[in-house]
């Protein structure tokens, strides 16, 4: 009876974990424009479509690569392992059109496989990075980690409903992909209505940077 206890109790927490996730907001303080937003589920999607009518193929990406930055160019991994071409290795400050900064984005998704995928626009930039976790303190995951920001500089890092279940620190977290944001956007981002392709890729740089900071100290966390 006590095995079949302990067998009912385990596919019960897989079908949790494998449940539709829902949102909650938490504000961390007014006039901030930053929030936390905990089991929010992060469906990265949209392509260019419409005004766009060249795309990128074989450069990572399987988004729209027209010359309207308004239309959203999403990168996957899948994507990127698809691609034929060899992402194209450009400094940020040189990207200037969505062609480039389609090649920008499958370049660093070849260079890191936990850059599972961004969606970026002329109004917001979305960076999806897995992060090792501790499920209970015992069991290894990976949950996906999502931060965005928009054109003013207001930042949300997303993860899975879960998350509370595993040693996260969110709040660390959205303060640390805020500062890199300020750096790009400046003193006065709350004034910016759009974000240029150069800007976009810089913003890509630091938020991955930032992810990938957490990525490694929850694994090293998790060895000790």
């Amino acid at each position: 009876m006590t095995k079949i206890k302990l067998i009912f109790a385990t596919f019960s927490l897989v079908g949790l974990l494998a449940a539709p996730v829902f949102a909650l907001s938490v504000s961390t303080g007014a006039g901030t424009g930053v929030h936390i937003a905990t089991g929010v589920g992060v469906n990265v999607s949209g392509s260019a479509s419409g005004a766009a009518s060249s795309t990128t193929s074989g450069n990572g990406g399987s988004a729209g690569a027209g010359a309207d930055l308004s239309i959203p160019l999403v990168v996957t991994q899948a994507d990127v392992t698809a691609g034929t071409n060899a992402p194209v290795k450009i400094a940020a400050d040189n990207v200037r059109t969505k062609v480039d900064l389609s090649g920008f984005i499958a370049a660093h998704m070849k260079s890191d496989a936990n850059l599972a995928s961004v969606d970026t626009a002329s109004d917001h930039v979305a960076v999806t990075y897995k992060e090792p976790a501790k499920l209970f303190g015992a069991f290894a995951v990976s949950m996906d980690t999502t931060a965005t920001t928009d054109a003013s500089g207001n930042v949300t890092v997303t993860r899975p409903w879960w998350a509370f279940l595993a040693s996260t620190d969110t709040a660390s977290l959205q303060t640390n992909v805020r500062s890199g944001v300020d750096t790009v956007l400046g003193a006065n981002a709350s004034a910016n209505t759009t974000l240029s392709a150069s800007q976009q890729a810089q913003l890509v740089s630091v938020i991955e940077t930032t992810l990938a900071a957490a990525a490694n100290a929850s694994a090293n966390a998790s060895t000790q």
